[in-house]
């Protein structure tokens, strides 16, 4: 029979708002609201304009609110995940909220819709495994390939982006730039394979074959088919990463003295004791607060982080100093969803999760929620969290209470002394300096037979 009524013969198909017909399963974006502004809205117009007006220095503010429904397209919950199945963690680092812009753009759009992806972001000791599993599945382990597919399938039915730029950053920054580019092109082509796959066949056999229509649309933008081509592609806007970033060393500097008060300086002292030694490192050296190093030192002295940070004082110094090092690493990219949600454009937020199979650093990532993010015209995103103080209960125990009360007074201490001037932020030209002392410490301190 003759189809005269413009619908398509495959189904089920849904039509959109737009009028396009679509699968059942594709998310429609919501229809735009074009209705004119309310005066409430004016008047939060004016208002909103005002204050970009007097904080020129702000290119926007990013918000997740609760208070006005759930953040679209979110299916992992806040927190750590396990993929089931798998040894694989995902942290999703965002209050369940839906996600508002708040900037000069947007307030003089009156009504402003933007669109939202979700990705995925692989640290590196997913590296192996997935480049193992496009290249050659069949020299994995029957437990390896099973948790492998079962994260990649996850990942496909939620629709959710998923890439190893954390990867990519790391080894081109740790390795001679050949061989930086060479695990680099490796993995980037193992990814594009994964993303030019036929899905459906891959969930229905968990296995890899080409989609020749994605393939089509990559050639679109690449002129070319050739997985390699485009991979080498890919990877130009990265090849100029080649220093290791301030934030690593500022990361593994605060490592190394941490390790050396709870290894060695105060070994024998109880919690309070070794969290308030951290603080006046981190506020009488570095002069700052960083909620994520503090948060790693309430783990850390309470032993939840032994996995991830196995440095003992017996240890064998240099391999002590690499194994921080790739922690440093692990910590500066879980927390790189910042700098990308803040260097989206206003009509696409990208959120990032971040897959990990350390047990120990997914939750770590999760201690906190992001609740906004201020952008500055010039430069780091300054972000807002939401604490889930049932880490810090079932980390520190009983007493809990009392501990946080003598850390809070230490801030409030620190931010006065800042306030007056007694105590200024390390400068970026003295973190170098300042690394090297307290590696050379480490080795000096580790490694001994009691």
């Amino acid at each position: 029979m003759k189809n005269t009524s413009g619908k398509p013969q495959s189904s089920p198909v849904k039509r959109t708002w737009s009028g396009l017909y679509v699968p059942d399963w594709y998310e429609a974006s919501p229809e735009p609201d074009i209705s004119p502004l309310r005066q409430a809205d004016f008047e939060t117009q004016l208002e909103g304009l005002e204050s970009f007006r007097a904080n020129p220095d702000v290119r926007c503010i990013w918000e997740f609110d609760p208070g006005r429904g759930p953040l679209p397209g979110l299916s992992f919950p806040p927190g750590a995940t396990c993929i089931a199945g798998s040894d694989a963690w995902i942290a999703c680092p965002y209050v369940n909220g839906k996600l508002t812009i708040h900037s000069p753009i947007a307030l003089r759009a009156g009504r402003f819709s933007f669109g939202i992806t979700h990705a995925v972001l692989f640290d590196s000791n997913l590296y192996d495994l997935i480049v193992r599993f496009v290249e050659y599945p069949e020299r994995l382990s029957a437990k390896k390939l099973e948790g492998i597919r079962n994260l990649i399938e996850a990942l496909v039915a939620r629709r959710y982006d998923y890439q190893l730029m954390p990867y990519v950053l790391e080894t081109l920054a740790k390795n001679p730039r050949d061989r930086g580019h060479e695990y680099a092109l490796r993995g980037t082509r193992a990814i594009l394979r994964l993303h030019t796959m036929d899905t459906e066949y891959f969930r229905a056999t968990g296995q890899i074959r080409p989609d020749l229509n994605k393939l089509r649309d990559y050639e679109t933008d690449f002129g070319t088919a050739d997985p390699d081509l485009i991979a080498q592609a890919q990877l130009e806007a990265y090849m100029d990463f080649s220093e290791v970033p301030l934030q690593v060393s500022l990361t593994l500097l605060a490592m190394i003295e941490m390790v050396l008060v709870h290894r060695v300086s105060k070994r024998n002292a109880g919690f309070d004791a070794k969290f308030a030694a951290f603080d006046d490192f981190l506020f009488g050296t570095l002069g700052l607060i960083q909620g994520s190093f503090r948060n790693m030192g309430i783990l850390y002295f309470t032993g939840k982080l032994d996995r991830w940070i196995g440095a003992q004082a017996n240890s064998n110094p240099e391999k002590a100093v690499a194994l921080l090092s790739n922690c440093a690493w692990d910590l500066y990219l879980g927390n790189l969803y910042l700098q990308i949600l803040a260097e989206s454009p206003e009509t696409q937020a990208t959120l990032c999760h971040f897959c990990t199979r350390e047990k120990e650093l997914a939750r770590l990532l999760s201690m906190s929620q992001l609740r906004a993010l201020k952008v500055p015209e010039n430069g780091g995103p300054i972000p807002f969290f939401e604490v889930d103080f049932q880490y810090y209960r079932d980390a520190i125990g009983a007493g809990w209470e009392k501990s946080l009360g003598l850390a809070d007074q230490r801030m409030v201490d620190f931010l006065g002394q800042r306030q007056t001037g007694a105590i200024r932020i390390v400068q970026k030209d003295q973190i170098p300096e300042l690394l090297a002392h307290a590696t050379q410490k480490l080795r000096e301190a580790l490694g001994r037979k009691n």
